[in-house]
């Protein structure tokens, strides 16, 4: 074996022999972003649950709760419950409240408001006929854009439904309710 072959295999062990016995070093843990109360605040909703639970009140879900949430939080329906009027599927929002009638009984906020005004984010487009510049086409459409999208937050987000404009939502303004 001549010399430079000798020499490259004793780099090689050496450098095997270092690289064994080398104390690997421990990685830098990362650290989470450190979460902020305006953060948590963000990402709960508060809903008044009423009517037929077992605890009608006040709950705190995460934004991303369904009205079946809801009513679990508030310790289930109530044996003469019927949740066959109410969309256990829909998206809860805050500030928002989600009546469960009885057995038998229709829930008067299922078109209208207090007061006689009518929830946008509950009405059927019959209910949303009966408001001022509303017709058969525009109330589909506000139904239609609620179901696409999500319920509205404020009366302005009526502005994105086709046929809206600042002119109509300033004569709706004083019949809706909007969360």
């Amino acid at each position: 074996m001549d010399s430079a072959a000798l020499m490259a295999a004793g780099v090689a062990v050496t450098f095997g022999v270092w690289w064994l016995v080398s104390e690997p070093q421990p990685s830098q843990p990362v650290s989470p972003a450190p979460i902020l109360e305006s953060t948590i605040a963000q990402e709960l909703v508060t809903v008044h649950v009423s009517g037929a639970v077992e605890r009608p009140g006040v709950v705190r879900l995460s934004s991303d709760a369904r009205a079946i949430d809801a009513v679990e939080a508030a310790g289930g329906a109530s044996p003469d419950a019927d949740l066959s009027q109410v969309n256990l599927a829909a998206a809860v929002v805050d500030g928002s409240q989600i009546q469960v009638p009885r057995l038998g009984e229709h829930p008067a906020s299922a078109t209208g408001a207090a007061g006689g005004m009518v929830a946008v984010n509950r009405a059927d487009a019959a209910a949303l006929e009966a408001l001022p510049g509303v017709g058969p086409v525009l109330a589909a459409r506000i139904v239609s854009h609620r179901e696409a999208h999500g319920p509205y937050r404020t009366p302005e987000d009526l502005l994105d439904v086709s046929g809206i404009g600042e002119s109509i939502l300033a004569r709706l303004r004083p019949h809706i309710q909007v969360p």
